[in-house]
């Protein structure tokens, strides 16, 4: 896959492993030339599954541009079922040519099989080379991050005391500030109207809310467990709607009109 990505994605300090001129299966990729500095750490997708609170090491320039690239695939494939393909190629190439007068040089980005499969496929479906395809994702897997990273702080700036303005936006009693405490961290999945509610207050497409919501519940801390007569349970995904509205005990008439949201 042929790309052009901002310069400061190139760290030349440090060599970039898993990037190659040799053959491979995956696709060629084109890196922008010359010096500059590392990538900054408000801006790296995150991995899924990070269980412990340990400092994850500083992830190469390999690991971060397949990981944008891949961002930006998924996207693309979500938004293919609902927007015409000309206007997904028109805004895929307005992010790319942010990007046009870098430098560049042509290297190798290794994909997982799977995924160097689909982007193939892709490209052929769409009549458009690998490589282009290759250019266009990772160019909006970066404007999706930068999108993340602003989203991120204004959800933020409502956890707490000052989520009771929010329950009040959103349309909920003060009854529900944990159940919605919940949603803002990750630990409970937000029913469909809940969703379109927020994603209209923190004016942001309710696929990035979903994106936010699936990687603060994946980038979580477990905490330590002490030993007891069982081993401790850690939740895999985030808790339905249904059941933690029931767990709250609530009276009748709220626990209804919580669980009519999701119905």
């Amino acid at each position: 896959m042929v790309f052009t990505p901002p310069h400061w994605l190139c760290d030349r300090g440090n060599p970039v492993s898993g990037l190659s001129r040799a053959r491979s299966n995956s696709p060629h990729t084109r890196l922008p030339a010359g010096s500059s500095p590392s990538v900054p750490a408000s801006v790296l997708p995150r991995s899924r599954c990070c269980w412990t609170s340990r400092r994850a090491p500083q992830p190469s320039f390999a690991d971060v541009s397949r990981r944008f690239v891949v961002f930006g695939f998924e996207d693309f494939v979500d938004r293919s079922l609902f927007v015409s393909s000309k206007s997904l190629f028109e805004m895929l190439g307005n992010e790319l040519r942010r990007w046009q007068s870098s430098d560049s040089e042509q290297v190798m980005l290794r994909l997982e099989p799977g995924h160097a499969v689909r982007i193939r496929s892709t490209a052929k479906e769409y009549r458009k080379s690998a490589s282009e395809l290759g250019a266009l994702f990772m160019a909006h897997g970066l404007v999706l991050q930068e999108q993340l990273v602003s989203l991120e702080a204004k959800v933020s700036n409502c956890k707490g005391a000052a989520i009771r303005p929010l329950l009040a936006q959103v349309g909920l009693g003060s009854y529900a500030a944990s159940l919605l405490s919940g949603v803002l961290v990750g630990h409970v999945r937000a029913p469909k109207p809940l969703l379109k509610r927020l994603a209209s207050i923190f004016e942001a497409p309710e696929e990035l809310l979903t994106t936010l919501f699936t990687r603060s519940f994946d980038n979580r801390i477990v905490p330590a467990f002490k030993a007891e007569n069982r081993k401790p349970e850690v939740s895999r995904s985030a808790t339905p709607w249904d059941v933690a509205v029931k767990s709250l005990n609530l009276p009748a008439d709220q626990t209804k009109s919580l669980l009519d949201l999701g119905a």
